[in-house]
């Protein structure tokens, strides 16, 4: 607003950026790159947005992934996250027990293989499904609070304490 490029704008462009780059890897048509390239930047986005109370990241990020491969009944996606998935997961539970800290980096991280984990599995429509929610969730994550949200949903509230030390 001053003129200024925050630290905010740089990551944005950072990971706009690096998302073109990933998604040119999979030889698709100019549409469906960039189709593939948004679900990968707003997924990094909305991941960070999770990413205020231990553990709400990498639960979101279990969650998608198992929803993700029961849904396709294909695991074959894992194999080009796995190598970071483990130790995703790892960094995940000492978050969660509140040893350490994901983070701006590892929210980013799990966003960024929650998009990939996104457009490996999910047809075009799937994509565009995956697309506008992950927008309509990244505007009311950053028009309201998400946590407030969570702690006002039962269900949302109980899945988000879960696994915390009391």
């Amino acid at each position: 607003m001053r003129g200024e490029l925050s630290t905010g704008a740089l990551k944005a462009a950072g990971s706009l950026g690096l998302a073109l780059l990933a998604m040119s890897f999979l030889e698709q048509g100019n549409g469906r790159w960039l189709l593939a390239a948004g679900v990968l930047v707003l997924a990094t986005n909305l991941f960070n947005l999770l990413d205020l109370r231990p553990g709400r990241a990498s639960k979101a990020f279990v969650l998608l992934g198992a929803g993700l491969t029961i849904g396709a009944w294909e695991v074959r996606p894992l194999w080009g996250l796995g190598l970071f998935v483990g130790p995703a997961l790892i960094a995940g539970v000492y978050d969660l027990r509140e040893r350490a800290m994901l983070g701006d980096t590892g929210a980013n991280l799990l966003g960024a293989l929650a998009g990939l984990w996104l457009v490996l599995t999910l047809s075009g429509t799937g994509q565009l499904i995956a697309l506008a929610l992950l927008v309509i969730v990244t505007v009311y994550g950053e028009l309201r609070s998400i946590s407030t949200l969570v702690e006002r949903t039962p269900g949302l509230r109980e899945l988000d304490s879960w696994g915390r030390p009391s």
